[in-house]
């Protein structure tokens, strides 16, 4: 959540095993960078929603 760009996180499933998810609302090389891959040894997966608004 610290990293900017980042929106939220979640726990989901990828590819059948579960995963991390990274909610962002735009994708950039800067972003990609700071998100790890792989996080206490599950896969992490960077989902673009675009804004999320309250409604």
């Amino acid at each position: 959540m610290a990293v900017p760009g980042v929106l939220g996180t979640a726990i989901g499933r990828c590819e059948g095993a579960p995963c991390i998810r990274v909610l962002v609302a735009k994708t950039s090389e800067a972003t990609r960078a700071r998100i790890p891959s792989r996080l206490e040894g599950f896969p992490v997966r960077i989902d673009v929603t675009g804004p999320i608004l309250p409604r």
